[in-house]
């Protein structure tokens, strides 16, 4: 042969050397069928790449698949059994088989084909939306069920009186208000969870035809009190895009990548020259000063000095105005009760 190995693997398709598929090394040499429960050697069982089958090998026989597909005419059974091997499920190759082996169309099919995996949908998409649910806790909108904690907070906030639908319609409603209107005391917030309520009063006694239209307005009047009350009108209404504080402002510049530029220590006016020039000539004289551990120590004794002075003259003139204290409360003592000097 003139080609070497190596120019084999470079060579034209039809000269390329094919990888070898190595198969499992059989780890049993028998065990039960998880379906009939008969015991058998590792030939009655099909081999699988399946991550759910560790062994290498399917856990029910040759013998009780082969029941469940018959004779493998069946392409809904068949794609299920594909799943369970997790082998691909090639409709026109299954069907190729069923023709050339009958009932054991499905020993044939899988051996060819165990080494590779059955073909799914991409989750990832799925997954990743559903990720991005969750960081934005909108599950409970999205699969329109409420968890247990969520359901004892609504009933925290709104009462134990209202249904899992009104305590729906309530928030959602509550959140459209604090969205387009500057919630910021205590009274708003009341009189907004009032109006949710009166809202959904409202609704219903629009369409129960039995109520009266003075009902009506009388909860159309205090729906609309209770908004003048709480300065909800089309004049307080905040911008979604509006930034209500400097703290928003930067959050708001720090998610579009802005990056402050803090001072430089390069000089760009008279004042930066002037704070720099003293900096420098402070950092000279002490740097420069041989002496200056000497004079930091000798200051330092007299703060000392200083202080312990200080302390005992507070001392001193605290007993001084003890003593005059007791003077003072002595003389008024003999004056209210005229009390002879010579007879004390």
């Amino acid at each position: 042969m003139d080609n070497s190995f190596d120019e084999l693997l470079e060579g034209p398709n039809q000269h390329r050397v094919e990888p070898i598929k190595v198969r499992k090394t059989p780890r049993i040499v028998g065990k039960n069928c998880r379906k009939c429960d008969k015991y058998y050697n590792q030939d009655m069982f099909l081999n699988s790449n399946s991550w759910f089958f560790p062994d290498g090998y399917l856990d029910i026989c040759n013998e009780c698949l082969s029941k469940y597909l018959g004779d493998c005419t069946d392409l809904q059974k068949a794609d299920k059994f594909c799943q369970y091997a997790d082998i691909p499920f090639n409709v026109n190759d299954w069907i190729a088989a069923a023709r050339n082996n009958g009932y054991n169309a499905f020993k044939t099919y899988a051996n060819q084909n165990w080494t590779k995996q059955y073909e799914t949908i991409d989750w990832k998409p799925v997954h990743d939306e559903w990720v991005q649910t969750f960081k934005e806790g909108k599950e409970r909108e999205k699969v329109g069920i409420m968890r247990a904690e969520d359901l004892k907070e609504l009933k925290e906030k709104w009462g134990n009186s209202f249904t899992e639908d009104q305590l729906l319609r309530f928030e959602a409603l509550y959140e459209d208000i604090d969205k387009t209107q500057s919630i910021t005391t205590a009274i708003q917030r009341d009189n907004a969870k009032k109006m949710c309520m009166l809202s959904y009063q409202i609704e219903n006694a629009i369409w129960d035809s039995e109520q009266k239209g003075s009902d009506i307005k009388a909860l159309i009047s205090a729906y609309d009190q209770l908004a003048k009350s709480a300065d909800f009108t089309p004049k307080s209404a905040k911008n979604a895009g509006d930034f209500d504080s400097v703290g928003e402002l930067c959050a708001f510049l720090e998610k579009r990548g802005f990056n402050n530029k803090f001072y430089d220590w390069v000089p760009r006016d008279e004042v930066d020259k002037v704070m720099m020039n003293l900096q420098k000539y402070v950092r000279r004289i002490v740097v420069g000063e041989t002496n200056i551990a000497e004079e930091l120590n000798e200051k330092l004794d007299a703060i000392q000095n200083m202080n312990r002075l200080e302390n005992d003259y507070s001392d001193e003139e605290e007993e001084y105005n003890r003593i005059t204290i007791e003077d003072d409360l002595a003389d008024e003592f003999n004056e209210e009760f005229e009390v002879d000097e010579e007879w004390v």
